[in-house]
């Protein structure tokens, strides 16, 4: 089960950036990602380090070196059953929207509604 839309090659690229710059300080080039994990172009890398984020794993600055910051800790988060996960992915490619922000949103609403329930 892919976490949050994760593919395994996305989590190799985020787990070593987690890894990276947790010995370093810093965070790798796309260059280093690339050496470290074996991936021959640059371009893959960067489809791999834009894609995370897009789905709110990462944040980076344009045209910066080692400017790729995590936001979300792989280890503290979660998966969604499989038909979950399958309804969040339409809609996130029906509407643009980011998977964790849609997620979030969901939890809150259900917590606004739970807290309305109980007081009640």
């Amino acid at each position: 089960m892919h976490q949050l839309g994760l593919t395994p090659q996305m989590k190799s690229v985020l787990d070593f950036i987690i890894r990276y710059t947790a010995a370093r300080g810093y965070s790798p080039t796309f260059q280093e990602i690339a050496d470290a994990l074996g991936i021959r172009a640059k371009s893959a890398v960067h489809r791999r380090v834009h894609a995370l984020k897009e789905r709110g794993y990462i944040d980076l600055v344009p045209d910066k070196n080692r400017s790729i910051a995590v936001l979300t800790n792989v280890s503290e988060a979660f998966t969604l059953p499989p038909a979950t996960l399958n309804k969040l992915h339409k809609f996130c490619l029906a509407t643009g929207e980011n998977p964790a922000a849609v997620v979030a949103d969901a939890v809150l609403l259900h917590l606004d509604e739970l807290a309305l329930e109980a007081a009640a």
